[in-house]
C-alpha cells in the first residue's frame, strides 16, 4: 500500500478528513474488504501504541513519585550532628563580626570624606542688596572680597545635596511593578476543569491538581515536562504549567505559555489566558504591550476581567 493510502488512513481515524473525503474514504471501504481490513489493523495497531506509551507514562510517574518521597524521608532521617551545628553557628558568628566591622570602617571613611572642612572655608555668609561679603580664613591677614549675591547660598553656612544611589532607585522601580502584578493576579481555580477531562490522562492529572493545591509549584513545573508531548491535546496542563512559572517569578517563561493558549480558541481559558499574559509583561517592564493587552479586554465589557483591566490601567496611568 503506498504512503498516500496510508496518509488517508491516519486521517480518517483521526477525524481529519472533510465531509467530501470521509464519504468517498467510507464508500472505498465498503466497496474494498483489503481496505476495510486494512484499517482495521491499522486501528489496532494505533490503540496498542497508545496504551503502551501510557503504561509507559505511568510507570514513569511512580518512580518519580517514588524517588521524591524517598528524598524526602532521607532528608527528615538525617539529623545534623550537634558538632556539625556548633560549627555552623561559629561560622556565623565570625562572619557576621567581619560585616559588623567592615561596615564600621566603611562608614567611617564615607563620613571622613564627605564632611567638608568649614574652619578653612567659608565662616560667615551675610545677604546685601548688590554684594554679599565673604571672610575667609588663610594663613595671610583676612580680606575681604566681593561676590555676586547666589541665593541658593544666602543665609547659610553650607548647602549639599544628598547622593542618590541610583541602582536601588532602579531595583525599588523594578518591584514595584512586580508587586503591581502580584496585586492584581489571582489563582484560578481548577478543580471543576478537571472533572471533565479524558480518562486516559485522569490519573495524571489527578497528581498534578494535588501539587498546585499544596502550592506545590516546583513539583508542577517538573510533572508537566515529565509528561512532555502526550500533554498537547489537553491545554490543562499548559494553563497549570503557566501558573506556576508565574508564582516561580519565571515571567518570562509564562508569558510565553499563555501567550500560546490566548492565540488559541478555547474559549475562556483564552480569554484568561491573555489577561494573566498582560500582568506578566506588566512584570517584566514591558508596559507598552500590557496597556495595549488590558485595554484589548477593557473594551469588552462582557468579559470578567474588564473592570479589573480598567483599575490596572488607571493605576498604571499614576
Amino acid at each position: 500500500m503506498s504512503l498516500d493510502a496510508f496518509s488517508k488512513i491516519d486521517d480518517y481515524l483521526d477525524g481529519k478528513l472533510n465531509d467530501a473525503d470521509l464519504i468517498a474514504f467510507e464508500s472505498a471501504m465498503k466497496s474494498d474488504k483489503a481496505l476495510e481490513n486494512e484499517v482495521n489493523v491499522y486501528k489496532l495497531e494505533k490503540k496498542a501504541t497508545q496504551l503502551l506509551v501510557e503504561n509507559d507514562l505511568r510507570q514513569k510517574m511512580k518512580d518519580w513519585k517514588a524517588q521524591r518521597e524517598a528524598n524526602k524521608e532521607k532528608i527528615k532521617t538525617s539529623p545534623i550532628k550537634p558538632a556539625f551545628k556548633l560549627w555552623w553557628i561559629l561560622g556565623y558568628a565570625i562572619l557576621g563580626l567581619f560585616v559588623a566591622l567592615f561596615a564600621w570602617l566603611n562608614f567611617n571613611k564615607t563620613v571622613k570624606t564627605e564632611s567638608p572642612s568649614i574652619d578653612n572655608k567659608v565662616e560667615k555668609v551675610e545677604k546685601v542688596e548688590e554684594f554679599e561679603k565673604v571672610e575667609i580664613k588663610q594663613d595671610s591677614p583676612k580680606s575681604i572680597l566681593p561676590i555676586k549675591p547666589r541665593p541658593d547660598i544666602v543665609g547659610t553656612r553650607l548647602r549639599t545635596n544628598p547622593k542618590v544611589n541610583i541602582n536601588e532607585a532602579t531595583e525599588n522601580s523594578d518591584l514595584a511593578y512586580v508587586n503591581l502584578a502580584n496585586s492584581f493576579y489571582q489563582s484560578p481555580d481548577f478543580s471543576e476543569a478537571f472533572r471533565s477531562v479524558d480518562e486516559k490522562i485522569a490519573d495524571t492529572l489527578k497528581t498534578l491538581l494535588e501539587f498546585w493545591q499544596k502550592k506545590d509549584y516546583s513539583g508542577v513545573v517538573q510533572l508537566v515536562q515529565t509528561m512532555g508531548k502526550s500533554n498537547n491535546q489537553n491545554m490543562l496542563p499548559q494553563a497549570l504549567l503557566a501558573h506556576a512559572q508565574f508564582n516561580l517569578k519565571n515571567f518570562e517563561e509564562a508569558e510565553s505559555i499563555f501567550s500560546n493558549l490566548s492565540s488559541k480558541d478555547l474559549g475562556q481559558i483564552s480569554e484568561d489566558a491573555n489577561w494573566y499574559r498582560a500582568l506578566c509583561l506588566l512584570a517584566l517592564q514591558k508596559i507598552a504591550p500590557a496597556k495595549e493587552i488590558l485595554q484589548t479586554i477593557a473594551n469588552v465589557k462582557n468579559n470578567p476581567k474588564s473592570e479589573e483591566a480598567e483599575k490596572l490601567l488607571e493605576r498604571l496611568k499614576n
